[in-house]
């Protein structure tokens, strides 16, 4: 048998393109219903794939974290030294905006609470003052905040928030810092280690 006649009898042994294209019709024409289900989910979910995107990223986004730190002011800086007799412990929030939408802050934005409990306190910022126009954050911008100046009346606070709030002092460590942005958006603050130590 020569080298073609075997070529020939190999190419016999696979179906020609018009019997693929025959065989596909019968196989579509007998799941045309399947077919047509499976096309109907993949328009739905790209559907709800696109209201997920659009509402992410028109979406508000703001880190919000709460520490005790050493606020060192103008006066304490003299030349390269630090006079730290002149610094004081503070609690500061750092606003960071983590979405892709402009966030504004006005200065009655801060709210302490409990999660279960419709009693809250707004709290005023001590630095720095921006009563008169709300702080816009842009995205990937930060801003730093002086919440409270005085630690020993905090913790006074906080005892008197849990009396109010009709909450045991020994649940105080789930008094929660809101944050409401000026459309509304609220979010919740997360305590770092040094103010868990002094306050909790």
């Amino acid at each position: 048998m020569s080298f073609f006649e075997l070529l020939e009898k190999k190419v016999a042994l696979f179906p020609s393109f018009t019997q693929i294209l025959s065989q596909s019709e019968i196989w579509f024409k007998s799941h045309e219903h399947s077919i047509s289900a499976i096309g109907a989910f993949g328009t739905w979910a790209a559907v709800v794939v696109a209201i997920w995107l659009a509402n992410k990223t028109s979406k508000p986004r703001l880190q919000v974290y709460v520490d005790k730190r050493i606020d060192i002011p103008s006066e304490a800086q003299v030349g390269g030294t630090v006079n730290w007799d002149l610094c004081q412990d503070v609690v500061g929030v750092n606003l960071t905006n983590k979405g892709q939408v402009r966030v504004f802050i006005s200065y009655w934005s801060f709210h302490w609470g409990f999660p279960w409990c419709s009693f809250g306190a707004m709290q005023n910022p001590s630095y720095p003052d921006f009563r008169a126009k709300e702080i816009a954050l842009e995205p990937g911008q930060s801003a730093a905040i002086t919440l409270i100046n005085d630690i020993d009346k905090h913790k006074e606070n906080i005892k008197e928030f849990c009396r109010l709030s009709k909450i045991p002092f020994y649940l105080r460590r789930f008094i929660t810092l809101k944050v409401y942005a000026s459309d509304g958006t609220v979010f919740i603050g997360k305590y770092g280690k040094s103010y868990k130590k002094e306050f909790f």
